[in-house]
């Protein structure tokens, strides 16, 4: 059984990028979660009127829980999905790199601004590497998750 990894970032757009290039480089597979979920949920709004918002947190739960059983395969995993319910748990035995991105970078929302902090330290907490991204382009951050990962690439 191959290990898939998960890549979390607070900007979920450079996360996916960095998921593509670990996989072009690798041969693994791509999953954006949250595409994926968008797929498998499709109308939350819906779900939540018609069948109630318990009904909903369940099916979410189920997705989460789900993508740690996929082998070989790079995970791209927003913020919200990975710290909600403390769902980072559920992928405690599965390699999670976050990359990290300075606060003052100029492409982060207000939103992300004012709660970056609190992320950032749970991030740092629940991942079990660091990525400094400041610099680099996100074939170099592939690079770097690559030389290392504990996974057979």
């Amino acid at each position: 059984m191959e290990n898939s990894i998960i890549v979390v970032c607070l900007d979920y757009e450079f996360a996916c990028k960095v998921a593509q290039n670990i996989c072009s480089l690798t041969g693994k597979f791509y999953l954006d979660s949250e595409q994926l979920f968008k797929y498998e949920i499709p109308n939350k709004e819906a779900i939540i009127d018609n069948c109630g918002y318990e009904y909903f947190k369940k099916q979410e739960d189920k997705f989460i829980r789900n993508l740690a059983d996929y082998e070989n395969t790079i995970i791209s995993l927003k913020y919200e999905m990975f710290s909600v319910d403390e769902h980072y748990l559920i992928f405690k035995n599965l390699p999670c790199y976050y990359l990290f991105i300075p606060e003052n970078d100029k492409n982060f929302n207000i939103v992300e601004k004012i709660s970056y902090k609190d992320r950032h330290n749970l991030l740092v907490k629940y991942c079990k590497c660091t990525i400094d991204c400041s610099f680099e382009n996100a074939t170099q951050i592939a690079n770097q998750i690559i030389s290392r990962s504990n996974c057979e690439f």
